[in-house]
């Protein structure tokens, strides 16, 4: 059970029909609070069933799509992995649970389809990232998220300095060449003097070969990945590897230190601070996108514009507030978005439904805080013409 990714979020769109139930919750890593969790998991079960028998089940059909959620209250090994939001999807005969690492809003929504719009502000913002842990015995590197990391496997990558074809060779002729300049001593024995400024010269040499060696083993596998690359490695490494990288997009700082002493979770949380600005600067240039064409009628703020530009698949970015919702019912026929003050059966989250649209029709999604937003509105968006 893991965090969700973009691709979790698409599957969850596909699944639609009678009895979907979405709830979210915030969780605690620790302290009293914690005992807390599952009983306002237990509540929200209870008022999902409600929803549902209200809408037409029978309580025990109500029941058994609650039952992956209700086998969670009991469970202590569950509760002892501790993550700051928890997640249901539960349908008739499916389900889907997620830990979070941000905290979500408290919600519970029944309708035809999941509500996706609690799981945005874990996504963004995100960037897909790479980091080459490299060391002089080995070269890791690693896939990153902003809450995910994974080792990539990588052909032909090389096993340090030492592993590198002719190293060997290369060793012996180094200390031939250095021990050939030697005194004599007084009982007759050689004395090599080793010249610093010769040793480092061409250990130097042989780190620049293994470099490049691994440059080379892992472009092909950041051409499939993509994003920038951060450098984790021992501050004399680091100009040695970019004098000899051909990639187009290796983060100016690293990583300093010797990545064979810090856990992945730990290089990923370096790594992320590093590339964290780069997150940050393209919500900043897809919002610098908005104002710019904003006069021109290419983009959009307000509930029934967006919604009926999403549904006509005309959104490239939607531009969401992380929190709130707007519940009511929008009509196909005339186009218009029937708000409601409170929720009524049969509504849905309007904000979320606008952010499915986009996603389905390839979109892309941003989260900011309601003072961040584009007119201060709850959603607006950048349109495709």
């Amino acid at each position: 059970m893991s965090a969700p990714s973009w691709e979790d979020v698409r599957d969850l769109l596909t699944h639609t029909g009678e009895g979907h139930v979405s709830v979210s919750l915030p969780t605690h890593r620790g302290g009293r609070e914690t005992e807390q969790d599952p009983v306002r998991l237990k509540n929200q079960l209870r008022e999902a069933e409600e929803e549902l028998v209200r809408l037409g089940f029978r309580a025990p059909d109500a029941a058994a799509i609650l039952e992956p959620g209700h086998r969670l209250l009991d469970d202590s090994a569950f509760w002892r992995e501790r993550s700051d939001g928890l997640a249901l999807f539960l349908a008739p005969a499916w389900s889907r649970i997620f830990r979070t690492p941000v905290g979500l809003e408290e919600s519970v929504a029944t309708g035809t389809r999941f509500r996706i719009r609690p799981l945005l502000p874990v996504l963004w913002p995100d960037l897909r990232f790479s980091i080459l842990a490299l060391s002089r015995h080995a070269a890791r590197l690693l896939s990153a998220t902003r809450f995910t990391v994974r080792e990539l496997h990588v052909p032909d990558m090389p096993g340090g300095v030492a592993g590198l074809p002719g190293i060997v060779e290369a060793e012996r002729q180094l200390q031939s060449h250095v021990a050939s300049r030697r005194g004599e001593s007084r009982a007759g024995g050689s004395v090599a003097y080793h010249g610093h400024g010769l040793a480092r010269d061409a250990d130097d040499d042989r780190l620049l070969e293994y470099f490049r060696a691994v440059d080379g083993s892992i472009s092909a596998a950041l051409r499939a990945d993509g994003g920038p690359l951060v450098l984790a490695a021992v501050e004399h490494f680091v100009p040695l590897y970019r004098e000899v990288t051909a990639l187009p997009w290796v983060v100016d700082e690293a990583v300093a230190g010797s990545p064979e002493e810090l856990p992945d979770e730990e290089l990923h949380r370096r790594a992320w601070d590093l590339v964290a600005p780069l997150a940050d600067r393209e919500t900043e240039a897809r919002l610098a996108r908005y104002h710019e064409r904003v006069a021109k009628g290419d983009a959009v703020h307000g509930l029934t514009t967006t919604l009926r530009s999403a549904l006509a698949a005309r959104v490239d970015t939607l531009f969401l507030a992380v929190d709130g919702a707007v519940w009511g019912r929008y009509e196909d026929e005339s186009g218009k978005a029937r708000v409601h003050p409170e929720r009524r059966p049969g509504d849905e989250d309007l904000l979320d439904r606008a952010a499915a649209e986009t996603l389905r029709t390839g979109g892309t999604i941003v989260s900011l805080p309601r003072e961040r937003m584009p007119g201060r509105e709850p959603v607006a968006a950048l349109l495709r013409y």
